[in-house]
């Protein structure tokens, strides 16, 4: 009974990590809170994932205004002649942004941008 216990808790709570519960803004000024993804990108567009009970949507980064997902703000950002999905780390008059390289996981990458 307490390995049931134990394995039924480790799968709760796994579910609850795995389901990032968040919300996009686009720019036509619609939120929509789902389970948000925002994969690495491939073929050079950042794209935001966004699954709402049975359904899913899917947003090139240039679509959506903010992405909020795990008490993270992500932005649409030109850089490098590309739009990359950014986690906004401070805002204001300079602001610094976290990005990640094309094959990384990571927003390890460090930006400072005047707005």
């Amino acid at each position: 009974m307490k390995v049931f216990l134990a394995t039924f808790c480790l799968l709760i709570s796994l579910q609850s990590a795995f389901s990032q519960e968040g919300a996009v803004v686009t720019l036509s000024g619609d939120s929509l809170i789902g389970n948000i993804k925002i994969p690495i990108g491939s073929g050079g567009v950042d794209y935001v994932h966004i699954k709402q009970g049975k359904d899913k949507k899917r947003f090139p980064i240039t679509a959506v205004k903010r992405a909020y997902l795990d008490d993270k703000i992500y932005e649409p950002v030109k850089y490098e002649r590309r739009y990359r999905a950014m986690e906004l780390l401070v805002e204001g008059y300079m602001s610094l942004y976290a990005y990640r390289l094309d094959d990384k996981f990571a927003y390890d990458q460090k930006l400072l941008l005047k707005k």
